[in-house]
């Protein structure tokens, strides 16, 4: 009798140092990252960056375009681009900065519809440089986007 309660013990013992094992390497492989999805993500993210450049191109010769040629030097046109994986979506923010009118302007755009969805511009009196500046956001189709930060949103991140 003695014997067939060691006996149980035993496997009880091994029945809970299996159980504990299994339950470790679970727990080690769910905090491991599923190489499927880190590299779907950096595909997407690829795919992203090559687009947003061919737009952020086109944004910039329209704008050119629309204004005197000769500012063309003093402005300093740059683009962020972020694929927002919630969204499944490719967002790019164009920034123009032109130093002799003291402006700055932000276009939001989703990259794979080829839509501008938000813009932002801030300008200061260079003559009054104690005035504060007037800044204008604007979200396409309506609404003011100082108070929504469409900008943060989209591209997931708080600088904007």
């Amino acid at each position: 009798m003695a014997e067939e309660k060691k006996s149980k013990a035993v496997i009880y013992v091994v029945i809970a140092v299996i159980a504990i094992v299994i339950i470790f390497v679970i727990a080690k492989n769910s905090n491991q990252p599923n190489n499927n999805q880190t590299s779907l993500n950096s595909d997407n993210q690829i795919a992203c960056a090559k687009q947003a450049k061919i737009l952020f191109d086109s944004v910039v010769e329209h704008y050119i375009n629309l204004t005197n040629p000769s500012y063309k030097k003093q402005q300093q046109w740059s683009y962020t681009n972020h694929f927002n994986s919630k969204e499944g979506k490719c967002f790019m923010v164009v920034t123009d900065v032109d130093y002799v009118f003291s402006e700055k302007l932000a276009l939001l755009y989703d990259v794979y519809d080829n839509k501008q969805l938000a813009s932002y511009s801030k300008v200061s009196d260079v003559s009054n440089p104690s005035k504060p500046p007037i800044e204008v956001c604007s979200i396409t189709g309506g609404g003011d986007c100082l108070t929504n930060n469409i900008f943060a949103e989209k591209m997931e991140s708080t600088t904007y």
